[in-house]
């Protein structure tokens, strides 16, 4: 069983065998763990051991017979002479015999690594020559006992990772000699004895992960001068962290995490050994400029290779003196603080860092992360974790930032303010398992050469504005576990290879624009593994899904949107103004005659209920590429389609409250876009149809006045007459959305401004009914203008083919009385406080 490992001592003037003896010893121990078990395999195994033993001239084994039961057979206790008992390592499952007091010589028992159960027996506090005790890792209950403060001999004391509960005794303050003491991972409570403190041959402590409490003695750097180790983590103590810690100069692990200790952290110069600092998880710091002064006294802890103060209210700068930390730093954690300023290039000398977390903090920089991000750290080879999510932390992510490492295996920049595309260099990384690049503002395509970390496991990408196919050259990434593109604008169909991806346990690729058939395997099958909600233009997949089951590819173009652009919110430095900034994605077919439209249509236009433009940009981006943008005056309240069909929005961890509009901001923001249209097509030098009204297209500013934007598909009218008969301008190329657009547009005819009129009726309804154009509630191909009159039976249809079919110019839309006019024939005010609460 092996249970026997040492025997320092055995009976002299004995004819009985030394090795016989030994292995006595053994089956006598085993019998002592045998006790309250009654099997009889046990009982022969015992005679058969009898019978090997040719000589017993003391007779130890005279009462092995059947006068009296087998489990009372003479046992371990019997060793008078024993001194070392190691049992280490082995699967004992019974309680510790209160019989091994008898062993008055013992001096060390090792029983580590068991199954032991039961409580400590109170009898072994009289070995008074014991020296180490060890039986950590095992299931032992019940309390400390008081009486082992009467082991006066005793070095070193190992009871960890157990059950056991009580406090410590305050007769531990005896234990004049001791140096080890161990009783971590257990359920203790209470106070450590202020006695206790007064050893000063101890150079560990380690009480970790228990409910102790109190405050650390002011003098504790004082009177424990031996101190090698210190763990506290994961307790109760509270108060400030004494000043005299720095005299324990031999302190090699200083580890205080996860407590309630609050103040400022004094100096620690004189701790030059220290190769573990942590004060995680504490109160630490109030949020002010000198919070962080005492990292500059560890500048001579020359062995420093783990530095943690995260968790913790620090605030101010980070101070350039992190730059005079020992080379040694492998591990250094500064996260969910208040930590503000930019990361000083100095951190570029810690040459060894492995792993380096600054997220959930106030941290800035500038364009290229120049004084936040140092191109320095791109020579960190060793660097294995990189995290800074959720600062302020802005511009685009370099190359350098991408190559940090060869051995990087985890990088995180979310929740922060980065722009620009995702540099192709992503691809270098070839040890990355887990990226996340998530709610910021990059746009672009993803890089194809991210397929070369075949090792990716771990991919998020949400809440940015990619653009574009997913790469087929990601069939190489078949290790990824978890892949989030969603709340971008990705395009096209659903990659079938994402099918094959045996190890894929949460994709979500919700809220971009892909569209036909949703695959069936894998992932696939798994409908609450998979989110594909918001891509309007998905079809079939399993039935969970709920998709339409579509059966020809002209069904699949219903929807006639283009993704040109990306919308960005900026701030123009010179004006301090907050703008709009519409970048035009040049990728996509017809981007740049969209952008000529618009500048040619907004050129000479000049309206209160107008989205004004503040500049324009074409030029060239800082890789060459081509690039055109507008910038617009900014509009805090969104869009019209975002008050009209509100959703829950998860802003900084919380529901933002649903957006609601009464009724009489309903009419005013009607009569904003009516006053629009009017100026557009009877007031420009030359007449411009808009050619693509709706709710999405017109914005709404902080006093919710209504503007109307976005004129990529904007046509200018030339030579118009006021006779709408003469409208002379093609209709082909013209697009917009399905429920908006005129009919007549998709049978081949002119543009004209009663487009616009017939797109300004739908919007009229669906301000005022609360229901889109095709809503998933009409059924038998019914649509909005269908759906208003079978409810009502009123006059809408007529009033609709008498403005959009009269010869006669339509100047309903200028008076804005009409408006009302319009609610009241067709009943919409009646209607609408029946169906639509708000």
């Amino acid at each position: 069983m092996g249970l026997c490992s040492h025997l320092s001592s055995a009976p002299p003037s004995s004819s009985f065998s030394m090795h016989a003896f030994i292995l006595l010893w053994c089956f006598g121990l085993f019998l002592t763990f045998m006790v309250g078990r009654n099997n009889e395999t046990d009982r022969l195994a015992l005679l058969d051991f009898k019978g090997k033993i040719s000589k017993d001239l003391l007779g130890v084994m005279s009462s092995w017979n059947d006068s009296i039961h087998f489990c009372q057979w003479k046992e371990i206790g019997r060793l008078h002479r024993l001194r070392v008992l190691q049992l280490n390592n082995n699967t004992i499952n019974e309680t510790i015999p209160s019989n091994l007091s008898s062993c008055a010589n013992l001096i060390l028992f090792h029983a580590t690594i068991n199954n032991l159960v039961g409580e400590i027996p109170t009898k072994l506090g009289t070995l008074s020559k014991l020296q180490i005790l060890a039986i950590h890792k095992n299931s032992l209950t019940g309390i400390i006992p008081s009486s082992f403060g009467n082991l006066s001999s005793l070095k070193g004391l190992s009871i960890a990772y157990n059950n056991l509960g009580g406090s410590i005794p305050d007769s531990f303050g005896q234990l004049t000699k001791l140096k080890v003491f161990a009783v971590a991972s257990n359920r203790l409570f209470g106070t450590i004895p202020l006695s206790f403190f007064n050893i000063s041959s101890i150079t560990k402590i380690d009480v970790g992960v228990n409910q102790i409490r109190g405050h650390l003695p002011l003098d504790i750097g004082i009177t424990l001068p031996s101190l090698e180790i210190f763990f506290i983590s994961n307790n109760q103590f509270i108060g400030s962290i004494p000043i005299s810690i720095s005299s324990a100069s031999n302190l090699h692990i200083l580890n205080l995490s996860g407590n309630k200790l609050t103040g400022k952290v004094p100096s620690l110069e004189k701790l030059n050994s220290v190769r573990l600092f942590s004060i995680t998880e504490n109160q630490l710091g109030n949020g002010g400029a000198n919070d962080l002064t005492f990292l500059c006294s560890l500048s001579n802890a020359t062995n420093l290779r783990d530095l943690e103060i995260n968790t913790n209210n620090f605030g101010g700068e980070l101070p350039k003196c992190i730059g005079n930390i020992s080379t040694t730093l492998t591990f250094f954690y500064l996260n969910k603080n208040k930590i503000s300023g930019n990361i000083p290039s100095v951190i570029g000398n810690l040459i060894n860092l492995e792993d380096i977390e600054m997220w959930n903090n106030k941290f800035s920089g500038d364009n290229n992360l120049q004084g936040s991000i140092h191109s320095s750290l791109s020579q960190r080879q060793n660097l294995i974790t990189f995290h800074l999510p959720r600062n302020n932390l802005s511009g685009i992510i370099s190359s350098q930032v991408i190559d940090l490492s060869f051995s990087l295996n985890s990088l995180d920049l979310s929740g922060n303010q980065f722009t620009g595309v995702l540099p192709m260099e992503i691809g270098n990384l070839k040890n990355l398992e887990d990226l996340d690049i998530s709610e910021n503002m990059l746009f672009g395509k993803i890089p194809a050469s991210l397929a070369s970390c075949v090792k990716l496991e771990f991919s998020a990408m949400r809440r940015n504005f990619f653009q574009g196919f997913v790469p087929s050259s990601w069939e190489s990434l078949r290790g990824l576990e978890h892949l989030d593109l969603s709340n971008n604008n990705f395009s096209g169909m659903i990659p079938k290879l994402l099918e094959s991806f045996d190890f894929l346990k949460l994709l979500n690729l919700s809220y971009n624009h892909f569209e036909g058939e949703v695959p069936t395997n894998g992932v696939f099958k798994n409908a609450s593994a998979t989110s594909i909600k918001g891509n309007g233009k998905l079809c079939r997949g399993i039935p969970k899904f709920q998709l339409p089951n579509y059966n020809n590819k002209k069904s699949m173009k219903r929807k006639l949107t283009l993704t040109l652009m990306s919308v960005y919110k900026g701030i123009l430095d010179q004006y301090k103004h907050t703008v709009a900034i519409k970048v035009l994605n040049l990728g996509c077919h017809g981007a740049s005659k969209s952008f000529k439209a618009e500048c040619e249509a907004l050129r000479n236009i000049r309206h209160r209920n107008l989205v004004k433009v503040l500049t324009v940009c074409s030029g060239f981006d800082y890789q060459g590429h081509d690039f055109k943008a507008l910038a617009y005056k900014f509009m805090g309240n969104g869009n019209l389609d975002e008050w009209l069909h509100p959703t829950p929005r998860k802003i900084n961890e919380a529901f933002e409250k649903q957006r609601k509009l009464s009724l009489l901001q309903r009419l005013n923001i009607a009569i904003d876009v009516a006053s629009a249209l009017d100026y557009l097509h009877h007031h420009c030098e030359t007449p411009i149809v808009h050619c693509d009204l709706k709710p999405s297209n017109v914005l709404l500013d902080d006093e919710m006045i209504g503007h109307v934007s976005y004129f990529e598909l904007a046509r200018i009218l030339h030579d118009i007459v006021h006779d709408s008969s003469t409208n002379q301008s093609s209709s082909i190329g013209v697009k917009g959305m399905v429920g908006y657009t005129s009919p007549e547009y998709g049978m081949g005819n002119k543009v004209s401004i009663y487009g616009d009129v017939y797109s300004y009726d739908i919007l009229l309804l669906e301000m005022f009914t609360g229901k889109k154009p095709i809503d998933n509630s009409f059924h038998d191909c019914l649509n909005l203008h269908d759906f208003v009159m079978q409810r009502r039976h009123v006059e809408a249809e007529s009033i609709t083919h008498k403005y959009y079919n009269s010869s006669t110019k339509p100047k309903f839309y200028k008076n804005t009385r009409l408006i009302g006019k319009i609610i009241e024939k067709t009943s919409l005010a009646n209607f609408y406080s029946k169906t639509h609460v708000t």
